[in-house]
């Protein structure tokens, strides 16, 4: 009996003993893997500290990037256009609205159409107010409609018989051509090439552009201004919050309007006009005529080409930079494995 006690006491103090040591154990276990966890922060904290300057460098290169990206975008597409056409040549061109006009300091672009020279009949502008207009900076386009639709030949000759009408008047043969709704084709456009035009548009609402067979075209969306139409101010907002560009087409300004016409008063284009100025003054965009602004984006061309010639060099710059940097964060890595 004195034996199985002592035997259970024995055994009480073994499972004491077992147990603590199972708690030292386990404890020393805890301990040793905090501190290993410990010992981990801390190197990840160093790793972490010793390769944050090369991401960081990283970071700044990869920002420069698309700086440089935005940089070129910005000027291939130059700064907002607005361009100002005139639907006619006729004699309320050279009255209202050349005062307007002269009154804001712009010039604008107007079509002399189908072999008509300034002065033959009553209603056109005279020869002596044509040559003022052009020698305070204003310019002219041909624009020629073919008598029978859109025959090539018939096209070609009226344009020939407008050429000589013109030479032989003194005029001589302008930079720009107009062509009308759907009448633009390629063909057409090497005809204008051989006759020594330099730049052709196609001023209408449903896709308007400038250009020529070397540069190609540039969209430019046409805003044909009325009192029908009223909608120049919504379309010069959103032409520069875009940084697009946009053609104003004026049909006629006159104080002298009678029916259901699609003229405007002096009163509605003077206000319209100093839309335009207030915008510009605050350096939101630029007024420019047809061949002024294809002159412009020719030259906004070139520019992007010379700058992209610098972004390519970055480029490679940058790129192995980021290598070396990249070689320099995998040998701190290796340090801790």
């Amino acid at each position: 009996m004195k034996a199985g006690k002592q035997r259970m006491a024995l055994l009480r103090i073994v499972a004491v003993v077992v147990t603590v040591i199972g708690i030292i154990g386990i404890a020393a276990a805890l301990w040793a893997e905090k501190k290993k966890e410990q010992q981990w922060v801390s190197s990840n904290a160093e790793i972490t500290a010793r390769i944050k300057p090369f991401e960081e460098e990283k970071r700044v290169l990869e920002k420069q990037d698309k700086e440089w990206l935005q940089r070129l975008e910005n000027t291939r597409n130059g700064g907002t256009c607005v361009l100002l056409g005139f639907a006619n040549a006729n004699q309320t061109l050279t009255q209202d609205t050349l005062q307007i006009m002269t009154e804001y300091g712009y010039r604008g672009t107007f079509p002399l159409q189908n072999g008509l020279v300034p002065g033959s009949s009553p209603e056109l502008m005279s020869m002596e107010a044509f040559h003022g207009m052009l020698g305070s900076g204003w310019e002219y386009v041909f624009q020629t409609e073919s008598p029978g639709g859109e025959d090539e030949e018939q096209w070609v000759q009226q344009l020939d018989a407008q050429i000589a009408a013109w030479n032989g008047a003194g005029i001589g043969t302008p930079g720009g051509y107009f062509f009308s709704e759907g009448q633009s084709s390629e063909s057409k456009e090497e005809d204008l090439k051989g006759r020594g035009f330099s730049v052709w548009a196609v001023p209408q609402q449903s896709g308007g552009y400038i250009g020529n067979l070397e540069d190609g075209v540039l969209p430019v969306k046409t805003v044909v201004v009325s009192k029908h139409a009223m909608t120049m101010e919504s379309a010069l907002t959103n032409a520069i919050s875009k940084k697009k560009s946009v053609a104003f087409l004026f049909p006629e300004v006159t104080s002298q309007i009678e029916g259901d016409g699609e003229a405007i008063t002096p009163e509605t284009f003077r206000k319209l006009l100093s839309e335009i100025k207030e915008k510009e003054m605050a350096g939101a965009l630029q007024v420019m005529t047809y061949y002024q602004y294809y002159q412009y984006r020719v030259q906004c061309q070139a520019e992007a080409e010379a700058l992209k010639l610098e972004y390519e060099i970055f480029c490679q710059q940058k790129d192995a930079r980021i290598k070396e940097l990249d070689e320099e964060i995998r040998n701190v890595l290796e340090e801790y494995r």
